[in-house]
């Protein structure tokens, strides 16, 4: 079984929880909310050859990232003013 690991790397005192949505093709699979410093993980088809995942984090909408590995680790970091968001892929 594959899944995607979604990881909260936001200091709480930024956002306690932040809502990570993954698309596969154009429907949105899964909403997770994942709180600060912890992670979440979403069980995907290997078959799928591309996902799409975001965040928001208290209304703000963070950078679209899409791969296609099926195991992949998508995680939020903020800056040093907690006003912006990444998302890295590993």
């Amino acid at each position: 079984m594959s899944a995607i690991t979604l990881v909260n790397n936001v200091p709480a005192a930024v956002a306690r929880v932040v809502e990570f949505l993954v698309y596969q093709h154009s429907a949105r699979d899964v909403k997770v909310s994942v709180t600060a410093g912890a992670r979440a993980m979403v069980a995907t088809s290997e078959s799928s050859k591309r996902w799409t995942t975001l965040a928001m984090i208290r209304g703000i909408t963070s950078p679209v990232v899409s791969f296609v590995d099926p195991n992949a680790t998508v995680t939020l970091t903020a800056n040093s003013t907690g006003d912006q968001f990444a998302l890295q892929v590993s």
